[in-house]
Parts: C-alpha cells; sequence; structure tokens
C-alpha cells in the first residue's frame, strides 16, 4: 500500500523514486520469509508418511497461482487501470491474512512448549492377565496386537524376552477366515498409529528411542525360528487348500509372494541407521492393505446402490 500512495505522487520526484526503491527493498525481505518459511510449516504439520504429497499439493496450487494470477491481473489493468488492479492485489493480501488470522490461535500450529519427561509407561496389564495372555499367545489363540505391544513395551523396559503371538495351525483357523481377516486389520490400524508415534519420537530426536532400539537386539525370544517354521507351514497349508499346491510354475508363486511381502529391512535387523527407513517401509505395507481394505467396501457399497437402485424409466416410443 506504501509503494502504491508513493506511485501515485505527482509529479514524480526523486524523493519520491528513493521512497519507493527504499520501501520496496526494505519490504520485500519480509515477503522471502514468508515463502521461505511455507514448506517447512507443511513438513510439521502433515504425516511424516505424506509430507511428498502434502508437499506436491502445494506446489501444483502454487505454480497454477503463478500461471493464472499475472493473465487475470492483466485483464484487470487493461480494463479498470493500474491504479484499480493494484488495490484490487492488496485486498486479496488483506483478505488472505483474515482468512488465515484464526490458525494463530490453534493450539496446532503453535510452537510446542517443552515438556516434562514423562515417566516411563509399563503395562496396565495385572500380573497373572499378562500370564493369560502369553499362555494365548504360545497355543498360537489370537490376542490383540495393542495387549502384545503393551506387555512387550513393558518386558523390554525390564530386560526380558518378547512374547511371540504363535499362528497355530491352518486346519484350525481354516472356518474362521473372515474374522481372522477382521481382526488383522484392527491390528493394523493400532500398529500403523504406533508406528507414526515412534516416527515422531525419532524426528525429535528423543533419546530414549536409541536406547529402545539398542535393547531391542536382545530381546527376540530364542522360539523366533520355531515361529518361522509355524507360519511356513500355515501359509503352505493354506496355498494347498485354495488350489495353489499343483502342477503350477514356481517361478509364478514365487513372485507372488515376493510382490505380496515387499523387504521391510534387509537382513531382518532394525539399527538407530536404518530405523526411520524400516518404519516408512512398514508404514506404507500397512497403508496399503488399510486402502485395500477401504476400496473393497466402497466397491461394496456401490454394488449394493445398485443392486437397490430404481430402474430408469423407459420413454414411451414415438408415432
Amino acid at each position: 500500500i506504501a509503494l502504491l500512495f508513493i506511485g501515485n505522487i505527482s509529479p514524480p520526484s526523486r524523493a519520491s523514486f528513493g521512497g519507493f526503491v527504499a520501501v520496496m527493498y526494505i519490504g520485500f525481505p519480509v515477503t522471502v520469509i514468508s515463502q521461505l518459511s511455507t514448506s517447512p510449516m507443511l513438513d510439521r504439520l502433515a504425516p511424516i508418511d505424506q509430507r511428498g504429497y502434502v508437499q506436491g499439493i502445494f506446489t501444483t496450487l502454487l505454480n497454477f497461482g503463478n500461471a493464472f494470477a499475472p493473465w487475470a491481473l492483466g485483464l484487470l489493468a487493461d480494463t479498470f487501470g493500474i491504479t484499480v488492479t493494484l488495490w484490487i492485489g492488496a485486498g486479496f493480501s488483506f483478505a488472505a491474512f483474515f482468512v488465515n488470522s484464526p490458525l494463530l490461535f490453534k493450539k496446532e500450529y503453535k510452537a510446542p512448549k517443552a515438556k516434562k519427561k514423562a515417566p516411563k509407561q509399563h503395562s496396565t496389564l495385572t500380573e497373572e492377565e499378562e500370564k493369560v495372555y502369553i499362555q494365548k499367545a504360545s497355543e498360537g489363540v489370537y490376542v490383540p496386537a495393542r495387549i502384545i505391544s503393551d506387555i512387550n513395551m513393558s518386558r523390554i523396559e525390564k530386560g526380558d524376552k518378547y512374547i511371540i503371538n504363535h499362528p497355530g495351525c491352518y486346519d484350525r483357523d481354516k472356518e474362521n477366515l473372515n474374522k481372522i481377516c477382521s481382526e488383522g486389520k484392527e491390528d493394523i490400524k493400532q500398529l500403523h498409529t504406533a508406528i507414526r508415534r515412534l516416527l515422531a519420537r525419532y524426528q525429535s530426536n528423543d533419546p530414549a528411542l536409541g536406547v529402545m532400539i539398542e535393547a531391542n537386539k536382545t530381546c527376540y525370544p530364542p522360539e523366533m525360528e520355531e515361529v518361522h517354521r509355524e507360519i511356513g507351514l500355515w501359509f503352505g497349508d493354506y496355498l494347498k487348500d485354495n488350489g495353489y499346491i499343483r502342477p503350477f510354475p514356481m517361478q509364478i508363486l514365487k513372485l507372488m509372494i515376493v510382490r505380496s511381502f515387499p523387504p521391510l529391512v534387509r537382513g531382518g535387523n532394525i539399527t538407530i541407521d536404518n530405523f526411520e527407513e524400516t518404519m516408512l517401509n512398514i508404514s506404507r505395507v500397512y497403508y496399503r492393505y488399510l486402502q485395500d481394505e477401504l476400496d473393497a467396501e466402497s466397491e461394496q457399497r456401490r454394488g449394493l446402490r445398485t443392486l437397490f437402485r430404481r430402474p430408469p424409466r423407459r420413454m414411451a416410443p414415438v408415432g
């Protein structure tokens, strides 16, 4: 606005020119700071595994505005004159300020206050309840991921071994595959949220996370190899029961397995160096399964709407 008033001074003079240049070059750095701060703000607000997507949307809208605005302002200048066009631009700036000003009062967008060190979170289960769940897990009975995670977080702080939910046998599960899929979907939601929290701790350089990752190396129970064999038997029985084990090209079967189970971490060992990459890989796999479930539910709803949709009215023949 100051530039607008200075530019309209008549007749122009060296003093007005000097004032115009001074105001422009003093005010311009402020706009640069605003532009440079936008991307870091979006990185902070966006989910860690969707930052590229959010930045892509921002860049697309920004480039569209840069391409469209000069053309539109040029038309306004030809129609109403330069002064009116400049006032319209100033009006848009004020409108943008007032539209965005409520965000100044939202707690999520303010600088975080220093937090007191939280006490260690131990399992909220009683000792008897833990024993029951541990027994169920060892027998291949389903235990929700939330409870397994709760128990294991408590055990890693004590230096004890993890508990592992054994897969059990396929013959017992094959009549309940729909229920197993439903339980698995809920576990994925739980673990997907937990991974995002861990990634947030990693981004904030939480020293306790590094200690937990190091302790993680010694917490795997010796029966892990046994669990791997049990999973292989369960998977093989499933393939056999559903028509995959026959004179079937093994390379096709291996391709299907590799595509269904992309690598999460090479070698299987999580360290502080590969932690972020591993968590993002796991998060992508979980997100893909959740998205597939949402797509399937949407397709099912669409099918029901089609089923109950009233047939279109036929037009009477002419003549």
